[in-house]
């Protein structure tokens, strides 16, 4: 299935489970051990954006995690060469940036151990 604009909802749990579920008929929903996994079957090889809605600090640190797990470093933020001075991704509305960038940080100072 694919489409454009928003085709399915999701969450991620606090151990790394994923459950999707698409908008449209038939409306499957699906349980994944990781978000790796959902991208694996459902990314259509990176064409795929997964966009995380809430507070920015939470996007900030879910981007960071889905950042690690696709082996691009602060993708989300500019890349590796940014990592040191970070921004945030055109998705992120400019009052949102510090709270964005501040969840950030701390996900690759947490998971980074």
């Amino acid at each position: 299935m694919s489409g454009t604009g928003v085709i399915a909802q999701g969450a991620v749990f606090d151990d790394g489970w994923c459950v999707m579920r698409w908008i449209n008929e038939p409306k499957t929903t699906t349980l994944f051990p990781d978000l790796a996994t959902v991208e694996k079957i459902h990314g259509h090889g990176g064409k795929t954006r997964i966009v995380y809605t809430g507070d920015a600090f939470r996007r900030g640190y879910s981007d960071c995690m889905q950042d690690r797990s696709e082996n691009a470093p602060f993708g989300s933020v500019g890349g590796i060469d940014r990592a040191a001075n970070p921004v945030a991704p055109e998705y992120v509305t400019p009052d949102e940036h510090e709270e964005y960038l501040t969840g950030y940080k701390l996900a690759a100072l947490v998971e980074g151990r």
